[in-house]
């Protein structure tokens, strides 16, 4: 008796823990035997709670049958044209004016946008800060990526998230000024198989450019840079393109006019 210390409010005067004795509640005491049996009995002729396996075949076989226009009809062969009419009418309606559940919305700014996690996070310390691969982990990586080639696609999105090179901005800003017909197209807008120009006419002439800076072809590719030219020129010969090159020490006015056009 410890823990009842309250009075059961349904009135039978028995002390609870809380409110009501386990069974009881507002309108008085819990149920008797007599009466729960009594219950249990009309329930079971009425077939509410136990289903005979008459019952439960006869259910199956109407789920199966069962017609929906979600299951490849559409609205028109389900309900005719008219009813189908104003199902959609009341559907358009209900969702008129209504505006997204979701957070963000299109045109909107992003809560995390130019946020590190250090100013989301206090006190943040990045575990990978000052860690380096070691020479195995560096041989494991490379194996399982040897041999694999991108997609167009995979190469495209790359590309369009990629800012112009400091030659390549050199390049077009001569272009420009000399109105030479040729378009920026570095951003994977052409493609000859995997390949990307940095530059193509727009004249109807089939010439591409590639703009590039020696030391770094030199540094991320295992082969010499005549190797590379000679294959990527190949693969653009073979679709009537001629394929012409830029390094750092060409790209000015006066090469540039001689080699593509000008006065």
């Amino acid at each position: 008796m410890k823990y009842l210390n309250k009075l059961c409010k349904c009135g039978c005067e028995k002390f609870c823990k809380r409110n009501y004795v386990k069974g009881h509640n507002r309108k008085g005491c819990s149920l008797s035997e007599l009466t729960k049996k009594k219950i249990g009995e009309t329930n079971r002729k009425v077939g509410t709670y136990i289903l005979s396996e008459e019952r439960k075949l006869e259910l199956k076989v109407y789920r199966k049958n069962k017609k929906s226009h979600r299951k490849g009809l559409t609205l028109e062969q389900e309900y005719g044209k008219e009813k189908a009419l104003e199902i959609r009418k009341r559907s358009s309606l209900s969702h008129k004016n209504k505006k997204p559940t979701y957070q963000f919305i299109k045109g909107g700014i992003p809560w995390n946008k130019n946020k590190n996690m250090i100013d989301l996070v206090p006190n943040y310390v990045n575990p990978f800060a000052g860690k380096k691969h070691t020479e195995k982990s560096k041989e494991k990586i490379s194996l399982k990526f040897k041999g694999k080639k991108l997609s167009k696609e995979h190469i495209r999105k790359s590309l369009i998230r990629r800012e112009k090179s400091s030659l390549e901005i050199k390049f077009e800003n001569i272009i420009d000024k000399n109105n030479l017909p040729y378009k920026f197209v570095g951003n994977g807008e052409f493609f000859i198989e995997r390949k990307n120009p940095d530059f193509v006419n727009t004249n109807g002439e089939k010439i591409a450019i590639e703009v590039y800076c020696r030391k770094h072809k030199e540094m991320f590719r295992n082969k010499t840079i005549e190797i590379w030219k000679q294959e990527r020129s190949e693969i653009f010969n073979q679709y009537g393109w001629n394929l012409l090159f830029f390094d750092e020490t060409q790209v000015t006015e006066d090469k540039v006019l001689s080699v593509i056009g000008g006065n």
